[in-house]
């Protein structure tokens, strides 16, 4: 899910990822072996993959939050 909401943003507004700290906050990269575990989103893009659940919804909470589409998604889940 991460990465595929992830990629559905970039690929509505790639520049929003370049020119904002989500580059960071995603780990944003053209080089895939500058990450440990690549995962592309483009053609020419990748980001961090190698995330546990916490990490990966604590990064997608911060990127929805920079697009203002914290309230557009609803996960739930159950232990």
């Amino acid at each position: 899910m991460y990465t595929n909401v992830i990629t559905e943003l970039f690929r509505d507004n790639p520049a929003k990822f370049m020119m904002s700290d989500i580059k960071d906050i995603v780990s944003l990269s053209s080089n895939k072996e500058s990450l440990r575990s690549a995962t592309p989103i483009s053609e020419t893009y990748y980001i961090e993959a190698n995330l546990d659940s916490n990490g990966k919804f604590k990064r997608l909470k911060q990127v929805l939050t920079k697009f203002e589409l914290e309230d557009e998604l609803i996960i739930k889940y159950s232990k």
